[in-house]
């Protein structure tokens, strides 16, 4: 089994532009090679929009899972946090600090609840998940049962696959 990871097309505000629209189409005819099963989407537009062509490209209807939601709040820190200091407190699953939004534990814990719901019910073939780049560092974290230090960032309109076994 696989799940593979999509993230949404190039997008302004929560809508995807004309050119993540076509982005979507483009990469979309090369998940054919996977055996996909089950589509999922974040509930943010832009992932259900991409989720919407890349399910008319195979044929599969898509379910939108709530836990696969975008992480809440990215308001910065206060201004006298280097950028750097910022993200890395961000993803951070030691950081447990609400202050500014979810915690990055929460937003872990919340994505691996999905991924665990998805796995337990895959019927034997892969699944695509379209979501955020920061669902690879939660995905990360749920398949190597560890703190997502080394997870991957992924652009607009690509993927990432991850075997399980």
């Amino acid at each position: 089994m696989r799940l593979i990871l999509f993230r949404h097309g190039e997008c302004e505000g929560d809508c995807l532009t004309r050119a993540g629209k076509k982005s979507v189409k483009i990469m979309g005819p090369q998940l054919g090679q996977f055996n996909i099963k089950k589509v999922y989407s974040s509930p943010q537009k832009r992932c259900t929009q991409t989720a919407d062509i890349l399910s008319k490209i195979l044929k599969i209807d898509y379910e939108v899972k709530e836990g696969l939601a975008e992480r809440v709040s990215m308001h910065r820190s206060p201004r006298n946090e280097s950028e750097q200091v910022w993200w890395d407190n961000y993803m951070n699953p030691n950081y447990d600090n609400n202050e500014h939004g979810e915690s990055c534990k929460h937003f872990l814990e919340r994505n691996c609840k999905v991924f665990e719901e998805v796995v337990a019910n895959c019927d034997g073939g892969d699944v695509l998940l379209v979501a955020h780049s920061a669902t690879s560092y939660a995905l990360t974290s749920f398949i190597y049962k560890a703190n997502g230090v080394n997870w991957m960032k992924i652009g607009n309109a690509n993927y990432i696959v991850f075997e399980l076994n």
